[in-house]
């Protein structure tokens, strides 16, 4: 199940079922103009990524540095792995480069492709922080820095945990992980029908309203005490 959410709202923006052949990518989901989508390290693969930058989009996701080859901007191969001693304690180490896309026209060999037949140049950002335990993390992003700085980026990464929140939800409140049927057909519809239901809550919620904890509207008096109103 392949779900994108609004992490400003919770609130489901796509679902995708597909069986298991169909793994974790960027081209799962519509893409809109100037839109960022953040993701975990299985969405950090090069097809993915110039899928969103070919469709107008941004991309900020945990760097698999063993799944995606990064150039330099004169078209080199650059290897994060000999700049971990350089990232420092404190701060975000920065470091422009290029995200070449594989070829349209694949062989099944299992070799890998030149980097001159690369379809694409995906211009991006590779980012690194150090942990209070010393693991480097590293996140990779197309956002301009015009846009979101390095270390607005690193911030906006942490926005993915609410995805997860999203999943515990549907499991603990619409019991989704309690799958009765593994058979394709009536598996989903089973699926199909407690996301519906995600749905409907979601909108009966966005259109009650926002609602005060106490039962009441809060009210500022003039002396900035706040007052209850009826």
């Amino acid at each position: 199940m392949h779900t994108s959410i609004d992490p400003a709202t919770g609130h489901i923006n796509s679902i995708k079922l597909t069986d298991q052949s169909v793994g974790e990518t960027y081209e799962n989901y519509p893409v809109k103009a100037q839109e960022v989508i953040v993701g975990d390290r299985a969405y950090a693969l090069a097809t993915g990524i110039a899928y969103v930058h070919k469709h107008g989009g941004y991309v900020v996701a945990r760097a698999n540095l063993h799944a995606i080859r990064l150039c330099r901007q004169d078209k080199t191969l650059f290897r994060p792995i000999l700049e971990e001693s350089r990232v420092p304690k404190m701060g975000v180490a920065h470091y422009d480069v290029l995200i070449p896309a594989p070829p349209e026209k694949r062989t099944r060999s299992h070799k890998s492709w030149k980097l001159e037949n690369a379809s694409a140049w995906v211009p991006a950002r590779l980012l690194a922080v150090c942990t209070i335990k010393n693991i480097i993390v590293w996140v990779i992003t197309t956002v301009p820095e015009s846009l979101a700085s390095d270390e607005v980026i690193m911030e906006l990464y942490r926005v993915r945990w609410q995805i997860e929140l999203e999943f515990k939800r549907l499991k603990s409140l619409l019991g989704l992980d309690a799958l009765p049927s593994k058979r394709g057909p009536t598996a989903e519809s089973w699926i199909l029908a407690r996301i519906l239901a995600a749905i409907l809550i979601e909108k009966l919620l966005r259109d009650s309203g926002v609602f005060s904890p106490w039962g009441y509207h809060l009210r500022a008096k003039t002396d900035g005490r706040l007052n209850s109103a009826a």
